[in-house]
């Protein structure tokens, strides 16, 4: 089960449920009813059996022998083998339900993409400009034509390599290619209001009276009033990540906003020298394999005489199969927990 998360080590954390989004190119695997190695197989080995016979009417010993050599038969197969995969996949696309692909959350004007799910291959994303081509995409999308389906092959899966759909009221063509990463941020943008504070000072004349409005607008007091202690602790290390803005998942609210306001408690309430602390927004897999690093050479310089926090906010994964937790990288995903950062790691 998916979360997001919000974890400190020592220890600080809360999980509410989270919905995975855009996926790029991973495409969600399906089996088609002949699988296609064994597709392939029975395409080439009746043509590999007819193109080995000897007939000796025809051709010398020698002749055959340099006709059927390993590199021959290698160049043959192969050219068997595209033959078979453009047959297989025409037949693929006759099975496809494009009906029943979908648009999934909101435009993301940012990035100029779009969303889509599909049962058979999972979500994927498709480069759409701003203005009246997304609107349209929109509105007419159950009535775009499909164009050009093509596909890839891992073993027996079989995940959408390209497609082209195109706008029936003008014509305009707009190209998935699992190739070509195109993010894509389901964005939703709040503002968080804090207290207003409304001072009148009345001016009196001779006839009316005028007032005059302060207003105050602001963050919480959690964020803005951060309390001043003046102590400084240079045996207290923090690394602190906040993932935000997901290559494959859908984007977090307020992890980065966290990090940085956790990053000021630090420094300015439980005294942290600035060099003590590892930031990092966004952070990669690489990025907090070095946060740990991070600790791990301050704990070796100092031998061991000092207090380490962890903080994280982000997204989060469970492993069903051994309760095991994972921390999400920006470039991760819920799918392939091996590029996740596993809890007992820290």
């Amino acid at each position: 089960m998916k979360k997001n998360c919000l974890i400190m080590l020592v220890v600080l954390g809360c999980c509410v449920p989270g919905v995975r989004a855009q996926e790029g190119s991973v495409s969600k695997p399906i089996r088609f009813r002949l699988p296609v190695e064994t597709y392939v197989r029975n395409y080439v080995e009746p043509r590999l059996a007819t193109w080995m016979k000897w007939d000796r009417y025809e051709e010398s010993s020698a002749q055959y022998r340099e006709r059927v050599s390993d590199e021959n038969k290698k160049r043959k197969i192969g050219e068997w083998e595209q033959e078979a995969l453009a047959v297989y996949k025409k037949k693929y696309a006759e099975t496809v339900e494009w009906r029943q692909f979908r648009i999934d959350g909101a435009y993301d004007p940012d990035n100029e993409t779009m969303l889509i799910h599909s049962d058979q291959f999972g979500k994927f994303t498709v480069n759409v400009p701003r203005g009246a081509a997304a609107r349209l995409f929109v509105e007419q999308f159950d009535s775009l034509r499909v164009s050009d389906p093509d596909f890839y092959f891992s073993g027996n899966t079989v995940g959408l390599d390209r497609l082209t759909y195109i706008l029936p009221s003008t014509g305009q063509q707009f190209v998935y290619d699992s190739r070509e990463q195109h993010p894509y941020t389901d964005m939703n943008i709040a503002y968080e209001q804090g207290p207003v504070d409304i001072s009148l000072d009345d001016v009196v004349r001779p006839s009316q009276t005028i007032a005059k409005n302060t207003v105050v607008l602001g963050a919480s007091d959690v964020d803005a009033r951060i309390p001043r202690t003046g102590v400084i602790h240079d045996d207290l290390y923090v690394a602190i990540i906040g993932n935000e803005n997901y290559f494959y998942e859908s984007r977090t609210r307020f992890s980065a906003n966290d990090a940085r306001i956790f990053h000021e408690y630090c420094r300015q309430t439980l005294g942290v020298p600035a060099a003590n602390i590892f930031m990092k927004e966004d952070a990669t897999y690489g990025d907090m394999l070095k946060a740990i690093q991070f600790l791990r050479n301050a704990a070796t310089a100092k031998k061991g005489n000092i207090r380490v926090m962890f903080y994280y906010s982000g997204h989060g994964m469970s492993d069903l199969k051994d309760n095991s937790m994972y921390l999400i990288p920006v470039d991760g995903s819920s799918l392939t927990l091996q590029a996740a950062l596993k809890g007992e790691q820290l």
